[in-house]
């Protein structure tokens, strides 16, 4: 009996366990992957770049991470465990690195699928009877905002993947934009070995801690079925979620306000007497901390905010000048550096 082929595009995390899962199955796979290696968002990153949980809740339930892997485990780490994983489940042999799929169409000459790929300068294809896209949730291809004026901006616009060592920021003026996870980061970073650093953002959002009071694990705290039973009802909730948010409503409304002034006092968020920067997010927890917006920061970042080593400043870039920006609060900022 002929063996099936397919061709899955992508060798990370989703594209490596569907290549294991399938060549148990007895299917002939073939992994295409643009870069030199595998790993995809785990392949490279932005400088000090890693895992938002703790250790148990990122790995394959087939292949655990090594004991000595701390919680929060850097980018290098998890790609050499997903090198691991591949050599250990015979996964490695079926990928064709620096394979660009260029075109996926149906084959007019088969009933399955033709791949176009360019590999050392060629221009090649195959035929396969199913494909599995495994290409993730981002690009490689850097999004970066255009502002009024930024072609007169002296200094370096860069986007945080470039940033792949702090030392490209020492000694200079920097502005990171953003506050989510790798604005955080890039921030820390900057605070190391910058002149200055500022972190410019529209809102706050609520950080999500390692351990909640510096006790509790978060997965204890977050991501556990009493906690999915009080946030905002999601399509199709049960009759007990119905119940905990009609007549217990009131109790749920105050179970998310003690949650938010744990966490004000824990990171300090508030503006201590409007002599400091809010960082209280005017979204409540059970919306903010639940979405994309989700940021579980570095313990040494909001330090580094309250110790003023990072200057936080809610606004927005108004425009940008031949050494620095102007921001819609008034403020003028002058830098080397935009991140």
């Amino acid at each position: 009996m002929k063996k099936l082929k397919v061709a899955i595009i992508g060798a990370g995390v989703a594209g490596l366990v569907t290549a294991k899962t399938l060549l148990r199955r007895g299917y002939e796979c073939v992994l295409f992957e643009r870069a030199d290696r595998l790993g995809g968002v785990w392949a490279g990153g932005y400088s000090n770049f890693g895992t938002q949980v703790q250790r148990e809740l990122y790995e394959f339930p087939d292949w655990p991470l090594p004991r000595d892997v701390a919680d929060f485990a850097p980018g290098p780490i998890v790609r050499d465990y997903l090198e691991r994983y591949a050599k250990h489940f015979g996964v490695w042999p079926h990928i064709l690195f620096d394979a660009a799929v260029t075109h996926v169409a149906r084959d007019p000459a088969a009933t399955g699928w033709r791949i176009e790929y360019e590999r050392d300068g060629q221009a090649l294809s195959g035929g396969f009877d199913f494909v599995v896209v495994c290409t993730g949730l981002y690009s490689n291809r850097p999004h970066l905002p255009s502002f009024s004026g930024q072609e007169q901006f002296a200094g370096e616009i860069m986007h945080v993947s470039a940033l792949t060592e702090r030392s490209q920021l020492a000694g200079r003026k920097v502005v990171v934009l953003g506050f989510g996870k790798s604005a955080t980061d890039a921030a820390l970073e900057s605070s190391a070995v910058a002149a200055e650093t500022s972190i410019v953002f529209r809102q706050p959002h609520w950080p999500v801690p390692p351990r909640l009071l510096n006790i509790l694990p978060f997965k204890w705290a977050m991501l556990n079925r009493l906690t999915s039973t009080l946030i905002p009802l999601h399509y199709r909730p049960s009759t007990l979620e119905r119940c905990v948010h009609t007549l217990g409503k009131p109790l749920v409304w105050a179970w998310w306000r003690i949650v938010e002034w744990l966490l004000i006092a824990q990171y300090g968020l508030g503006s201590r007497g409007d002599t400091r920067t809010s960082l209280v997010p005017a979204a409540p927890i059970e919306y903010d901390a639940f979405g994309e917006s989700v940021m579980l920061p570095r313990p040494a970042f909001y330090r580094q905010l309250r110790s003023g080593a990072i200057a936080p400043i809610q606004a927005e870039i108004k425009a940008f000048t031949a050494h620095g920006l102007e921001l819609t609060n008034g403020d003028f900022l002058t830098v080397d550096t935009v991140v």
